[in-house]
Order: structure tokens, then C-alpha cells, then sequence
């Protein structure tokens, strides 16, 4: 059985590395969530080898918007220095709240240091939400598969 060629989003530059080892426009996509607007909202992690040893981040978490009807990227937002956790962030969720276009908003799910990051489009700027509640439930978060028992932290 022959492999279906692949097609990448939106094409395969957006995946290439740049010149000087510059990260590629897309480097390890998590979630994406497409809107009732027509825009695509892609969370980038920036980790390269997430699922290795020797997983490393390739660039600044960030948020990437593209429009549905061409294709194109409309912005790219990296979240600011302020809002992430150098060791533990980990942003793997989204949600997109798209009740009025222009004023719409994303809210982000750092999974490796409990909070969550809100993005105005807008306003184009973000803010960080901390809440005990982002934290683990330990009693919820335990599951048994296979007679293996073990922690899931990933919501």
C-alpha cells in the first residue's frame, strides 16, 4: 500500500528552517482550533524532540493565526517572557472564544506550570491567570490502564 503524499499547513516553507538556524513559521504545533470567523488558530509549543530525551525548545512559545479562505498567515504572537515559566511552561491547549470577530479571545493552558494565558485579538496583547484551581487533582488525575496505574497531569 503506497503512503498518501503529504500536504503540509499551508506549505512546506513554513516548515523549513531558515537561514542562520532560524526556527521554521511553524515548529511543533499542539492544538488548533478553527473559529466560526474563518481563521485558524494554530499553538505552537516551539519544543523540537517533545516525546525524546533530548526535547529542547527551537523558539518562544507562540500563537499563530491564519485566515481560512487564503491560507495566509494573518499574525503571530509570541507569548512574552513574563508569562512563561522558564523550565516547567508547556502550553499544549486552546480555546477560542469567537463571538464577535474583532473582539475575540484565545485562552492558553500551561500545562508544566499550572495557569493559563489569555489573548485579546484586539487588543493583540496577553495576560497570565494563576488560580490554585489549574492545579493537578491528584485523586482525579490517577488512572489505570492495562493494570498500570499512573498520574496524567494533562487535564
Amino acid at each position: 500500500m503506497d503512503s498518501p503524499v503529504l500536504y503540509p499547513y499551508p506549505n512546506w516553507d513554513s516548515h523549513r528552517m531558515g537561514r542562520d538556524d532560524d526556527p521554521p513559521q511553524i515548529v511543533s504545533p499542539f492544538r488548533i482550533r478553527a473559529d466560526r470567523c474563518g481563521r485558524l488558530w494554530v499553538l505552537d509549543t516551539g519544543y523540537v524532540n517533545i516525546l525524546e530525551d533530548d526535547a529542547r525548545p527551537l523558539s518562544r512559545p507562540r500563537l499563530l493565526i491564519y485566515t481560512l479562505r487564503t491560507d495566509q498567515l494573518l499574525r503571530s504572537y509570541t507569548i512574552p517572557d513574563e508569562q512563561v515559566h522558564q523550565n516547567n511552561s508547556f502550553f499544549a491547549n486552546i480555546a477560542v472564544e469567537d463571538n464577535d470577530c474583532q473582539n475575540s479571545f484565545a485562552y492558553l493552558a500551561d500545562l508544566g506550570h499550572p495557569a493559563m494565558v489569555v489573548y485579546s485579538y484586539q487588543a493583540q496583547k496577553s495576560w497570565l491567570v494563576k488560580h490554585h484551581y489549574f492545579h493537578i487533582n491528584p485523586i482525579a488525575g490517577e488512572m489505570l490502564v492495562g493494570g498500570v496505574t499512573f498520574q496524567w497531569t494533562d487535564g
